[in-house]
């Protein structure tokens, strides 16, 4: 398989090209900052003194995984277009949880590029490993706008919702988002 140009979207040569991001540790201030930006009162996640010691929420390890699915998405011979690129899936799968002063090595690699027909998909899959044992992976889907033709291209218009199939409702959850919490997860 040859590189794709510019003009042909994602380069595929690089599927299953690895990342290696440094290592650090989950410190107890970091897990209960990022349970505080979540407005996650968990005190598995928040008390510092507790039996057993302090673990991180589920979702934690976005924090330390993002440093290498960066590298992976802003890797210029992958050739995504960042300006067009919207996050549209996240899979997780936890192993065990992330437990304070855990050393944590993230790890980001090309997973797969699908072409759709208004762009493309890319995934990227993380690793996240403490102290040599493997407690999380991450599949997150990026999607590449592709460019809208010049002149006189075709308009899609919204169609109509589909009839209601007689399906009822089964859970509804609101959440509010407070004014500072933007800030605080920043």
């Amino acid at each position: 398989m040859s590189s794709a140009p510019a003009s042909e979207g994602l380069n595929r040569d690089l599927l299953g090209r690895m990342y290696k991001a440094g290592a650090v540790f989950a410190s107890p201030d970091e897990i209960v900052a990022y349970a505080q930006a979540t407005d996650d009162d968990n005190p598995a996640y928040t008390n510092t003194s507790q039996e057993g010691g302090l673990m991180a929420s589920p979702v934690y390890a976005v924090r330390p995984l993002m440093q290498a699915v960066g590298m992976c998405v802003a890797d210029k011979e992958l050739n995504a277009d960042l300006l067009r690129l919207v996050h549209g899936e996240q899979e997780m799968i936890f192993h065990r949880p992330v437990r304070a002063w855990d050393l944590l090595t993230p790890r980001a690699e090309v997973f797969a590029i699908e072409d759709k027909s208004s762009g493309q998909l890319l995934k990227c899959k993380q690793y996240l490993w403490a102290d040599g044992e493997l407690v999380n992976e991450t599949i997150s889907g990026y999607f590449i706008r592709g460019t809208k033709p010049e002149g006189n291209g075709v308009s899609k218009s919204v169609s109509e919702p589909a009839p209601e199939s007689g399906s009822k409702l089964v859970f509804e959850q609101a959440y509010t988002v407070t004014d500072d919490q933007p800030m605080r997860y920043a």
